[in-house]
């Protein structure tokens, strides 16, 4: 999650709190618990999204760049090889230069391309060193990159449905939050204690400034109806 929305979410976990300590004023039946119910539901999709958009964020990409360092080392070990057997072969290098590869599908074409032409001079090339595997070694490196590709491009599916559904989440959560504020206010009464708990428990924190800006006073952003934007 982003800085802004773990703060939002942080004020959420500390309204939720909240409900807790007061919960004789809040019966379930009643709308204020009625209120904390939702936003209790709220938090646990916030959780549930937020662990699903991290994993799948790591695990497809660290995935797919160790994949892709795999063809990228075969394709390098192929090339110097080329280049060597050039020295007595003139020209030979001419099909197996690497080049600046980025884009994961220039990596997967370049290495079938090599595959394809080095199947043709394989004697040659482990006569020169190579290992008798290594094209066998680089097509399962391609196969490897390309499932690993696919299955990032899927991660990133989830990490942007994820991110959708936490903004959703946080949404559904601010708007409770206004909700609960008339609510709570009108059922706390004269406790000015619980209502100075309650005023900065619905504040979202806002980063702290340096202290040659602003007043550093200035540490939270209000979002009942009256006062937010």
């Amino acid at each position: 999650m982003t800085n802004s929305e773990t703060r939002r979410l942080e004020m959420l976990l500390r309204v939720q709190e909240f409900g807790r300590t007061h919960q004789d004023l809040f019966p379930p039946s009643s709308p204020g618990g009625e209120i904390f119910d939702a936003l209790a539901a709220v938090v646990t999709r916030l959780d549930e999204h937020a662990m699903s958009k991290r994993s799948t964020a790591r695990d497809g990409r660290t995935q797919k760049n160790t994949a892709r360092e795999d063809v990228l080392t075969h394709l390098d070990t192929i090339s110097r090889c080329a280049r060597i057997i050039a020295n007595d072969v003139p020209g030979f290098d001419d099909k197996y230069k690497v080049g600046r590869l980025r884009s994961n599908q220039a990596i997967l074409t370049a290495g079938k391309t090599f595959a394809r032409e080095a199947a043709l001079s394989s004697g040659v090339f482990i006569k020169y060193g190579l290992r008798e595997t290594f094209l066998e070694q680089l097509n399962a490196s391609i196969e490897a990159c390309d499932v690993a590709v696919r299955a990032w491009q899927v991660a990133r599916d989830g990490h942007t449905s994820a991110r959708a559904n936490i903004d959703a989440a946080l949404d559904e959560g601010m708007a409770l939050i206004k909700r609960l504020d008339i609510i709570v206010t009108n059922r706390v009464g004269d406790d000015s204690g619980a209502i100075a708990v309650w005023e900065r428990d619905r504040k979202v924190e806002l980063p702290r400034r340096s202290r040659h800006t602003k007043d550093a006073g200035e540490q939270a952003q209000d979002v009942t109806p009256e006062k937010a934007a």
